[in-house]
């Protein structure tokens, strides 16, 4: 620690980092999340691209700081501009929902492209996602599908609960039941609450004849009503996609993500987010 503090003195950016890395585990210090922060702060101001996207983190999720939207735009846009893979995700996120800056799909998707050039699963994830609902780049199911596997593939959870959806619902792929609870439970295992509620949704349609599509969309439209988040979601999923014998609906599809999204469906949070600013 002494060495550490004497680095410290001679505005050594290593030692910041290392000092932050300290006290955000209580290794030979007390744990604190606040002071860990100040030595993040020290070292995103001193350049290092790491604290950077860390500092950006902390503003963009409030953790040991007030939430500051134009912070945590500020330092993922430093780290994003030095190479940082999570930071150029989390900036292109930022441009994708319209969080503090005007939304530009355009500006998002060179982002997550640089990101996933990297083989970062979340840039691979959210390029796959704007491919999937052709936003700022040329809609492409194969390629939307590809992105996600290998962003599964790294485990990464939103993918996981993602490609689960696909075979869910049919979405690219043949409807799956096997599959869609295999992938679920990849998802489930890292805590991932929206998987959690699928596979229980899953769980009650063993209970159920599902035979032909309208069956199946009565099923999601009766769960959706008496507020399973799950079921919302989906409905939310066949109007945004016209699945099952249903036309598309973007309005419908907002309106159901609306509901899942009160009730913390985070996945209907970010399409209802991403919508709405497209449709107002």
């Amino acid at each position: 620690m002494e060495l550490y503090y004497d680095a410290e003195l001679r505005h050594d950016v290593g030692a910041h980092i290392a000092l932050a890395d300290l006290y955000a585990i209580g290794y030979k210090v007390p744990m604190s999340g606040p002071i860990s922060l100040e030595w993040f702060k020290k070292a995103a101001r001193g350049g290092d691209a790491r604290a950077q996207y860390h500092l950006g983190h902390a503003y963009y999720y409030g953790r040991n700081t007030p939430r500051s939207d134009p912070d945590a735009w500020l330092w993922y846009r430093e780290a994003s501009l030095q190479g940082h893979s999570g930071a150029q995700a989390s900036f292109g996120l930022m441009y994708s929902i319209g969080r503090w800056v005007e939304q530009d799909v355009t500006q998002a998707a060179h982002w997550y492209r640089q990101s996933a050039a990297q083989g970062d699963s979340v840039g691979l994830n959210n390029l796959g996602w704007l491919h999937d609902l052709g936003k700022g780049v040329e809609q492409n199911d194969d390629l939307a599908l590809s992105l996600y596997i290998r962003s599964a593939h790294k485990g990464y959870f939103e993918a996981q609960f993602c490609l689960g959806v696909m075979y869910e619902l049919g979405i690219m792929v043949d409807r799956n039941r096997s599959m869609a609870i295999s992938w679920y439970r990849r998802s489930s295992r890292n805590r991932h609450k929206d998987a959690e509620l699928h596979l229980q949704e899953l769980q009650l349609q063993d209970q159920v004849a599902l035979l032909v599509d309208h069956q199946i969309v009565e099923w999601y439209r009766q769960e959706a009503e008496r507020g399973v988040a799950g079921a919302q979601f989906c409905m939310g999923m066949i109007y945004e996609k016209g699945l099952l014998g249903v036309p598309k609906d973007l309005r419908q599809a907002v309106e159901w993500y609306s509901k899942a999204a009160a009730q913390s469906h985070s996945n209907a949070d970010a399409r209802h987010q991403f919508h709405s600013a497209r449709l107002s």
